[in-house]
């Protein structure tokens, strides 16, 4: 409840604006990527809170822009998850992990 609208609130663009807090990824390439795992996060039991999509302009400036995601796994003892936890996405995305205790 309380990270969501932190969420909604990250201010996307060029690097130099002012309160820009994430600019755009490196190319074309790694927005594919990410929605490829934003789609594999699904495949491999994580439940989908807030879909990222990919932009290509944001304001004036033209770049390789994506919203985050974020994903929810409820029962991380239970998820055999095998590309999704363990590899790195290089974007804007998030897995929340709920647990019992540390």
């Amino acid at each position: 409840d309380q990270f969501l609208p932190l969420v909604e609130q990250v201010r996307i663009g060029y690097p130099l604006e002012p309160d820009v807090l994430m600019g755009p990824l490196i190319s074309h390439d790694s927005v594919a990527k990410l929605q490829k795992y934003v789609k594999l996060a699904e495949e491999e039991g994580f439940e989908t809170i807030r879909p990222g999509k990919a932009t290509g302009l944001w304001g004036k400036r033209h770049g390789y822009y994506a919203t985050p995601s974020v994903h929810l796994c409820e029962r991380p003892e239970k998820n055999h998850s095998i590309h999704y936890r363990k590899d790195e996405i290089f974007g804007p995305n998030v897995a929340v992990y709920l647990l019992k205790d540390e």
